[in-house]
């Protein structure tokens, strides 16, 4: 895969690419190519800031690890969320520490040690087997979730174990700084969004009465960057805004973060790959083969593709 060059908007992208079709055809040369709209970035935080502006955006480094995406994006003023030691090192020296949540749902003892000597001091946990491990931690919780790729099958607290794990963060003289979930990715219906802000607004009392006086609100992922919709930021940030302001209003004194991932970079790229071989089934059913796939490209940049038209580029593209 070769880094190419940054593009404008998708007029100037299709005119690049079908450029540089035309030069590997020459060339003779077979490797698949990526383009990269960085004005697409910068509009999803417009209108992230615009729709959601007391959540502040912690980037998903996994998402796209791009470099230029992560400088853009920091320079911007977003946060990063980190699941590893290696995406941590990424971002190190675009922004402060204190910008850096490890949201992971199992850290290694290495990647947290990594995480401490790097000032990287805000850390999710929801399980009793990390809490000896980290000082300023953030309690994750397990939501309802009927996403297309759920996550409270991954990780999250039941609500039944909340209390212990408070009482034994308590017990070890660790503090407990606020609260976060994941509704799951490709959120559906913002609905699950607003029962979980209800949800970690009981944690919060919970942690009141035990001397926990949390201050920060992490509403996870589950964004997609659909421009229109039902499941479009515009739509989704009503539901959103309006348990925002019923359970943590804007005097309440806590910070509210997110983390969105394929939000910022699911339209950004546009791949162009070449069709290798075409087989006729007989029944008027081809099948391509093209030169990359779900386990090369496609796995992070790619996620869905787009209809090839005479204004807008197929993603990925062929040639």
């Amino acid at each position: 895969m070769e880094a190419q060059g940054i593009i404008a908007r998708d007029e100037a992208i299709h005119n690049f690419i079908n450029e540089k079709i035309e030069a590997r055809n020459v060339e003779g040369r077979e490797v698949p190519f990526c383009v990269l709209n960085l004005d697409d970035v910068c509009d999803k935080l417009l209108r992230w800031r615009q729709n959601l502006p007391r959540v502040e955006p912690f980037y998903s480094v996994g998402c796209n690890n791009t470099p230029v995406v992560l400088e853009l994006l920091g320079a911007l003023g977003t946060g990063f969320a980190c699941d590893n030691e290696k995406e941590m090192e990424m971002v190190k020296n675009v922004l402060a520490p204190d910008q850096i949540i490890f949201s992971h749902t199992a850290k290694p003892e290495s990647h947290i040690k990594y995480a401490k000597e790097n000032g990287v001091e805000l850390l999710a946990f929801d399980s009793v087997n990390e809490l000896p491990t980290i000082s300023r931690l953030v309690l994750r919780i397990a939501v309802n979730d009927h996403s297309l790729l759920r996550r409270n099958r991954k990780f999250g607290a039941e609500r039944e174990a909340v209390e212990n794990l408070l009482q034994r963060a308590q017990a070890l003289g660790l503090t407990v700084i606020g609260v976060s979930f994941h509704v799951g990715s490709l959120c559906q219906d913002s609905v699950l969004y607003k029962m979980a802000i209800r949800d970690a607004r009981l944690v919060f009392d919970q942690a009141k009465k035990l001397g926990f006086p949390m201050n920060l609100l992490d509403i996870g992922g589950g964004f997609n960057g659909k421009n229109e919709g039902p499941t479009s930021l515009e739509q989704m940030s009503i539901g959103i805004n309006e348990a925002l302001d019923e359970f943590f209003p804007a005097d309440s004194g806590v910070k509210i973060i997110a983390e969105p991932g394929r939000y910022f970079v699911d339209a950004a790229c546009t791949l162009a790959v070449n069709i290798i071989a075409k087989n006729d089934d007989g029944n008027g059913m081809f099948f391509y083969s093209v030169s990359d796939g779900i386990y090369g490209s496609m796995r992070k940049v790619c996620r869905r593709t787009r209809p090839l038209s005479a204004d807008r580029p197929a993603n990925p593209m062929t040639n």
